[in-house]
C-alpha cells in the first residue's frame, strides 16, 4: 500500500497532511503523485506519517513528548477524533 492509498483510507486530505507537516498542498500534492526528483525531508516526513497510520496510533502517545514524531501522529488523529 502507498501513502496516497493510506491517506485517502484515513480520509486525511492532502491539505490536511501539509498544515500537520508544515508544507504546502501543493507540495504533497507533488510528492503522492510521484513528482518528486530526490529524497527531501518532506518525502520521508510524508511517508513516516503515513507508516504510523497505517502501524496506528494508540492513544498512550498522545502522552509522549509533543516534540516526537509518534505524538505529533497521534496527536493530530486525537483532534480528528480517530484516538
Amino acid at each position: 500500500m502507498n501513502a496516497a492509498s493510506i491517506f485517502r483510507e484515513h480520509g486525511i486530505s492532502q491539505a490536511e497532511i501539509a498544515e500537520f507537516l508544515g508544507a504546502s498542498q501543493g507540495q504533497v500534492s507533488r510528492l503522492l503523485g510521484g513528482k518528486v526528483r530526490r529524497v527531501s525531508r518532506l518525502f520521508e516526513e510524508v511517508c513516516l506519517f503515513a507508516e504510523r497510520l497505517a502501524g496506528g496510533v494508540f492513544g498512550d502517545q498522545i502522552d509522549a513528548l509533543a516534540t516526537s514524531p509518534q505524538a505529533r501522529t497521534a496527536v493530530f488523529l486525537f483532534t480528528r477524533g480517530e484516538v
